[in-house]
């Protein structure tokens, strides 16, 4: 449209770009909506260029309209499937990647059906995921990867879109397929059908692509995320199986001990019945036997819930946890076995510590490992030191130290390394379980040693935050 610099303009409702032309003798571009008859929106693309004479003055003004209304629809619906496409890639289950793609491709190209296929490379087949739109055609049968006539097979092979009209026996139909691509790989297909001949337009077929581009991402992103669950719960089992694997045998290390202390209780039950089944008692004298052995059944009884508690597989609930507690349990289980080795023990347990969030039970393998290791660094007999208290850093500190042999320096950079031992009948899992489940607790564990004067291991916790 050119205007003259004497006519007349003005447009009613709508901006005219004229009369900033001849005020500032630029050009101008901007973006203007209007409706049609039908009331549906046209977006213009408005370019407003100035004319000069000779001298340089402005003398007309030339208008272009462009209509932009295609490729603002597009920017509009490539915005929505970039949208859902971040939601679809944060999302961990596979079905629901499946289904919420569907969904999306019937909206957005207002197709009348869509499936989406996932390859299965043992089974030779294409699995259908999901479907959406027109359900009495709905094909939930896998399709094997030879066959010669489907459309999605051959996507899946190729790797290239398909689009094409097809005769459906009661008029034309439309179908477009594309691949679902991870590192170049098909992973599967997702297609889509309309009634319509000629149905999809490139729009559609690039709309379709990139929904395709977002849900393969998110379906490997899922599976990736259930690969890695499945590891770590594999992780998990196997390190509970040494962890109680160690529990056992740290209970046979002390067998001989334990065995000791329930042979005494049994021993005084067997003299004290004997006496109240053998001779004529006064009553006064006939309970006095019987309490002793009632005593020592009591005794057997908290003997046994000991080793019950200790030998059982361990929670996997973590829950505030008194550390100096702990300490002390474990080192009631041993006490006997101690004292049979001749071991001196000192606690230096500080009062009133913080909790920590922990697995009661781990904690306690941990510790007994750690003590059962000291007393056997001295097959002679010596001191165990037992501490805990508070670090400035807001941690816990137990500290295990015997005066026994010591670890030479080329053993001591593998301690903690599984299967390493420095005993000839050892399993080297004892430390490595016990660095691992400090590990997890998010704390650590560290070892000093010199030889011919003992050892020191100190085990760091986080303090549990109220």
């Amino acid at each position: 449209m050119l205007y003259q610099r004497d006519q007349q303009y003005g447009g009613g409702e709508h901006l005219c770009p004229v009369q900033q032309v001849w005020e500032t003798g630029q050009p101008i571009r901007f973006t203007q909506t209007r409706y049609d008859q039908e009331g549906n929106a046209r977006w213009l693309d408005v370019t407003a260029s100035p004319l000069r004479d000779s001298a340089g003055r402005v003398t007309h003004m030339i208008e272009a309209y462009r209509d932009v209304t295609a490729e603002r629809q597009l920017e509009e619906r490539l915005s929505g499937v970039h949208a859902l496409g971040r939601e679809l890639v944060l999302s961990r289950e596979d079905r629901q990647i499946a289904q919420v793609t569907v969904d999306a491709a019937v909206f957005l190209l207002q197709s009348q059906l869509c499936r989406l296929w996932l390859t299965d490379e043992e089974e030779r087949v294409m699995t259908p995921q999901a479907c959406a739109g027109r359900t009495e055609s709905m094909n939930l049968y896998p399709l094997p990867l030879d066959d010669e006539e489907s459309i999605v097979v051959a996507v899946a092979r190729s790797g290239e879109p398909h689009y094409a009209s097809t005769d459906a026996g009661q008029g034309n139909r439309s179908v477009l397929c594309v691949p679902l691509e991870v590192k170049e790989k098909v992973i599967g297909v997702l297609s889509t059908e309309n009634d319509r001949p000629d149905g999809f337009d490139e729009t559609d077929q690039r709309l379709f692509s990139t929904l395709a581009d977002y849900s393969a991402l998110a379906l490997e992103n899922a599976r990736l995320y259930e690969a890695e669950r499945e590891q770590r719960q594999l992780v998990e089992q196997s390190q509970a199986q040494l962890v109680q694997s160690e529990k056992l045998a740290a209970t046979g290390r002390m067998a001989a001990s334990l065995a000791h202390e329930i042979n005494n209780p049994l021993q005084a039950i067997h003299n004290s019945l004997q006496l109240v089944l053998n001779f004529q008692l006064e009553p006064d004298e006939q309970h006095e036997y019987l309490k002793m052995a009632n005593d020592e059944v009591e005794r057997l009884i908290g003997i046994g819930t000991r080793i019950l508690s200790f030998a059982r597989r361990p929670r996997k609930d973590m829950r505030p946890t008194d550390l100096n507690a702990v300490i002390k349990k474990t080192l009631a289980l041993a006490e006997k076995y101690f004292q049979h080795r001749h071991i001196s023990l000192h606690r230096e347990l500080s009062p009133n510590l913080p909790r920590v969030l922990a697995a009661h039970s781990e904690l306690e393998q941990v510790f007994l490992n750690l003590a059962l290791n000291a007393v056997e660094s001295m097959p002679e007999g010596g001191t165990i030191r037992i501490s805990s208290h508070s670090t400035e850093n807001g941690q816990l500190a137990i500290i295990f130290s015997d005066t026994g042999h010591g670890i030479s320096p080329e053993h001591l950079e593998h301690i903690f390394e599984p299967f390493f031992s420095t005993k000839d009948d050892g399993t080297g899992l004892g430390l490595s379980v016990s660095y691992d489940v400090i590990k997890r607790h998010g704390g650590e564990i560290t070892v000093q040693s010199v030889l011919g004067e003992g050892t020191t291991f100190t085990v760091l916790l986080p303090v549990m935050q109220e």
